[in-house]
């Protein structure tokens, strides 16, 4: 990485945090919504066929869009692989763009990070601050005492379910992990005749 392109990049970040910023709910933004602004992927004015495509084309770049530490890291670092491998980033790419899209209090981590620091050094430095592993007994407490609210309907408790044991047990997988899963969702019914219902249909998972 050399200290001046990564000096650029990084002092572009801290600048746009006074700007505006793109809306969190939307982490990939294709270079169809820069065509119709006039401008390129980057935020840079450009002419369209700057982007490498007419109309309709598959979309030639996806930019990795913001974190704040609020939602769970684990899912914007896949989004991050999905990004590097569509867009073909370098690990200076990664870097750039990692610390563009930091908001709030996840911009403290750039106090740790210099011209030097590697993406697998960033990545670890907010795995340590917003990371799951330190929450895990957080989400295996908040997935046991998880009970169905009054008017949710299954397929809301389910959704639910799925997501806390994803928090809870990221990663783990096979019999032992479904079956858990499947005995947790019915507890979670609290629901006597409604368990008995789904118990009837002889489910091997919570799926």
């Amino acid at each position: 990485m050399t200290q001046t392109g990564d000096s650029e990049c990084r002092s572009g970040s801290s600048s746009g945090q006074a700007e505006s910023r793109p809306n969190q709910s939307s982490w990939f933004v294709t270079d169809e919504a820069a065509q119709s602004t006039g401008t390129s992927p980057d935020g840079v004015n450009g002419p369209p066929q700057a982007l490498g495509g007419s109309a309709g084309s598959k979309p030639k770049f996806l930019k990795l869009g913001t974190f704040n530490g609020s939602t769970p890291l684990e899912a914007c670092l896949i989004k991050l692989q999905g990004c590097t491998k569509y867009n073909a980033w370098s690990a200076e790419d990664r870097v750039c763009h990692i610390i563009a899209g930091l908001e709030g209090p996840a911009q403290q981590v750039l106090y740790d990070v210099n011209d030097s620091t590697t993406d697998t050094e960033l990545i670890n430095i907010l795995k340590n601050r917003f990371g799951n592993a330190k929450k895990v007994e957080q989400h295996r407490a908040a997935l046991r005492a998880r009970r169905m609210k009054p008017g949710e309907s299954l397929q809301d408790l389910y959704v639910d379910m799925k997501y806390l044991m994803s928090l809870a047990y990221a990663g783990e997988r096979g019999v032992v992990c479904e079956s858990l899963a499947k005995d947790m969702f019915l507890d979670a019914m609290d629901n006597p005749q409604l368990r008995q219902r789904v118990l009837d249909q002889q489910p091997n998972n919570i799926d």
